[in-house]
């Protein structure tokens, strides 16, 4: 899910206002109001609120060196409950400048107030890139083809006892079609191998006691969960996927907060290429321009951020990651990779805290991405 251009003008100008009026121009002490105002009165054009539910429709935008600038729209839908947390679904549709076309929905659904359900479907056709899998240090491209992808994959958790303690189950359902390939034959194999449907079910266990689920300021998220992918769900290859997921919340101030992430994924060798361990993503290491840049048996990462008020529904955050990715767990230690960044957010709606990102950052091999999305990377 990507993000809204004129949101990113919106908020430049505001900042340059404020700044402006904080110098002591006396002649524009008025204007932020006024421009805030003008703002105000567009998102009200764009939103629609109800008793039971609130809806806002933006055009939307994104940039990656993956799929190039993309150009669509995004609606939001939040259904409202009173004793557990609004059900939210994000769909999108967008094309980009190097030829992408993508569907997709997200949706956190919460059908009572013991149970909840993540769940993501997508449908792209991507021009895409292939790298080898491993960590070294001159990732040139090892292939190129046209990657269609269908996909459909849902958490699904229940409470214990009234408890922060969760369990459920998780699943994953994908399938793979490349045409116009090009490579080495290393390559080429490894994309043919990687066709087709690759169908995962497992168990997973959470804890949970953060005060906020869009927006937390305090608590823990401790998250683990294993896939078993298998022809017995129709799948082409037999492999497992294991991740742990750790989240730290902690409020400074009245409105800034601190989080902090360690993530860890490990995948069974014959696993296809886009189903190995990576750090990259628009919600991990976000200052990789390709998610599959990196892959292999197993992958870390462990980042923090700072996040910050700036004026009206405008916030910022800085950002630093360190990760990896190795064959083998004892190499994974070795020619880490350090990034850090930045990026501003913006609040879709006043009482919610459901934002709109726009994450900037470099890497110390000199690489770095912009990512634009829905919801705070973690």
């Amino acid at each position: 899910m990507r993000r809204s251009l004129f949101l990113i003008f919106i908020s430049i100008i505001g900042i340059e206002v404020e700044a402006q009026s904080a110098a002591g121009n006396d002649s524009i002490k008025s204007f932020p109001e006024k421009v805030i105002g003008l703002c105000e009165d567009i998102l009200h054009v764009l939103t629609i609120e109800r008793t039971e539910w609130e809806s806002a429709i933006y055009p939307a935008a994104s940039y990656s060196g993956r799929t190039g600038l993309s150009i669509g729209l995004m609606p939001m839908l939040r259904i409202k409950h009173t004793e557990r947390p609004w059900t939210t679904i994000t769909p999108s549709v967008l094309v980009s400048s190097k030829g992408m076309f993508e569907l997709q929905c997200d949706a956190d659904i919460y059908p009572s107030s013991q149970s909840s359900i993540t769940a993501k479907a997508e449908f792209y056709y991507l021009p895409d890139d292939y790298y080898l899998p491993g960590n070294g240090r001159d990732k040139s491209s090892e292939a190129k083809m046209n990657d269609y992808q269908s996909q459909f994959s849902c958490d699904f958790y229940t409470y214990v006892c009234n408890s922060n303690w969760q369990f459920g189950f998780t699943s994953d359902f994908s399938h793979h079609n490349y045409k116009d390939v090009e490579g080495s034959t290393t390559a080429l194999d490894d994309i043919k191998y990687a066709e087709g449907w690759n169908n995962g079910l497992g168990p997973l266990i959470a804890y949970d006691n953060r005060d906020d689920k869009l927006y937390p300021r305090s608590g823990w998220l401790l998250k683990i969960k294993y896939l078993q992918y298998g022809k017995w769900l129709g799948g082409k290859h037999n492999f497992g996927n294991y991740i742990t997921d750790i989240r730290r919340y902690m409020a400074v101030g009245n409105e800034s907060v601190v989080a902090l992430q360690y993530y860890l994924q490990l995948t069974s060798n014959n696993a296809p290429f886009h189903h190995k361990s990576t750090f990259a993503g628009t919600r991990l290491a976000r200052a990789i321009s390709h998610n599959l840049k990196y892959v292999d048996r197993a992958a870390w990462l462990f980042q923090g951020e700072f996040r910050f008020p700036i004026i009206w529904r405008i916030g910022g955050v800085a950002w630093a990651a360190t990760g990896n990715v190795a064959h083998t767990t004892d190499k994974i230690l070795y020619d880490t990779h350090i990034m850090a960044g930045g990026g501003l957010r913006f609040k879709v709606f006043p009482k919610q805290g459901l934002n709109l990102r726009l994450d900037g950052g470099y890497s110390s091999r000199g690489e770095g991405a912009i990512y634009f999305n829905i919801r705070e990377a973690f």
